[in-house]
Formats: C-alpha cells, structure tokens, sequence
C-alpha cells in the first residue's frame, strides 16, 4: 500500500496561502464548538523520523487557543512506566470533554519499534492489536473524536533530511545514532506500518495516510481531515443533546 502511494503531490505557495487562511478560520471555531458541546480531541501524529511532525504539529496549533490543548511527546517509557501496561501512559494523557489532546508519537511505539527491536513478537503482537483496537473503541463510544495521522516519506527523502539536519551544526543534534539504525531498518518499519494500518485502521478511529514530501500539501491535508472529523463529531454530540431524557420506567408505589 505505501509503496504505491504517490509522494510527489505538492502545493503552490500561493494556492496555500489564499486556503489555509480560511481553514485556520474553521479550525479555531470548531475548537470553540467542541469546548462548548464538550466534545473531547484525540489527534494522533505517527509516521518516519524526519517526517516532519514537529513542524507539521506546530502549523497546526497556531489557530488554535492554546487554554485548550495539550501536545504530547511520547518517548520511550522510564523504569517505573515499563512496569504498567503499555496503555496506561496515553490513557491518563486522554483529553477532558472539551479539549485537544495532540500525540508526536503514541502508543504505537509499541507495534512500531517494539516489534522492529524484537520486544514484541507473535501472539503478544496480535495481543497489542486487539488492546489498541479495544482502547480506541472505548475513547470512541465516551465521545472522542479520534484523528489519527501516519506521515509518510522514502526512504531517499529521509536521508536527504538526515543529511540536512547533520550538516549544519545548529541542527546536528536532533539526528541521534538511533535516527541512522532505523534507517537502515527502513524495509522492517514499512512493513511494521503496513501491518499497523491493516490491523488498526476501524470506524471510529481511522488513519489517513499523509504525503509529506511537501510540507504545504502535507499541511492542508491535516487540516481538512481534521475540520471534517471535528465537524462530525460535533454535529454527532449536538444531535445527541437535543434528543429529550428517555423517561424513567421506576415501578411505583401502590397506594391502595
């Protein structure tokens, strides 16, 4: 699926600018109608090193009122954190009804370089599909809206921004030894994010697959699928607030 994909799309500067304008526009309103309605966000950016999450995460919450969301690294778990489940870390980090809860990363780590490292194998993997499946369905019927990006490169583009990055000084330290051994592993993660999207891609939590080669188109395919998963969502909750109580069926007390 992802070698097929077509990486080579792009957006003019100008195009981008006279639509992500408006977009910004409908972004930060509908984060208004989610606090109101109180229509809690996951939004879930998973993808390459060098696929620039960073910086596509941060053209995202520029328009958004920053008393709302909350962005989350997630890095590999300390001593103590290996010792719960691995769910535990994201299910504490889960938004309050109302607001935004952004992932660099997530908790697929774990059917990600777990299973690349040889941490996670067999049933114990098909086992972590089905805990994520069963976690993302029970956020999803508690009222979550679940918005889950995997930002995808080459393998020759990843070394290209590698190369970048190592070449000037200032920006050196952000490519660690381990950057260079994923790469070399890039077959094993192409067919771990093969995997991961078969197994995880459901109904209420679905993946869309992003080009990230040009950091503009990249950009306004975020947004629109975001404002249209944030606009069902919420169109969904208002539905449910206008519908009336179900009277009570308590049996009474007879009085004669």
């Amino acid at each position: 699926m992802l070698e097929n994909i077509k990486l080579s799309r792009k957006v003019g500067k100008a195009e981008y600018k006279k639509v992500k304008d408006g977009l910004s526009l409908k972004l930060a309103a509908l984060q208004r109608q989610a606090k109101d309605l109180g229509v809690p966000v996951i939004i879930v950016f998973e993808g390459w090193d060098a696929a620039g999450k960073g910086t596509l995460i941060n053209e995202l919450i520029l328009p958004l009122d920053p008393r709302g969301f909350r962005v989350y690294s997630t890095l590999a778990p300390t001593e103590e954190e290996a010792l719960r489940p691995f769910l535990w870390r994201p299910w504490i980090r889960t938004p309050a009804k109302g607001r935004l809860a952004i992932f660099d990363r997530s908790w697929y780590r774990r059917i990600l370089n777990d299973r690349v490292d040889g941490a996670v194998v067999g049933k114990g993997l098909q086992q972590s599909y089905e805990d994520i499946r069963s976690f993302e369905r029970q956020l999803a019927d508690d009222g979550n809206v679940i918005v889950k990006f995997m930002l995808h490169i080459s393998k020759g583009m990843q070394r290209k921004r590698f190369d970048k990055l190592r070449k000037n000084p200032a920006t050196a330290w952000r490519v660690a030894q381990e950057d260079l051994k994923r790469h070399k592993q890039y077959k094993d993660y192409l067919a771990a994010f093969e995997d991961m999207l078969a197994q995880t891609d459901t109904d209420v939590a679905p993946w869309t697959v992003v080009e990230a080669h040009d950091q503009r188109f990249a950009t306004l395919k975020i947004f629109n699928t975001l404002i249209g998963a944030m606009a069902r969502g919420i169109a969904a909750a208002a539905q449910r607030a206008r519908k009336p109580a179900r009277p009570s069926r308590r049996r009474g007390f007879r009085t004669a």
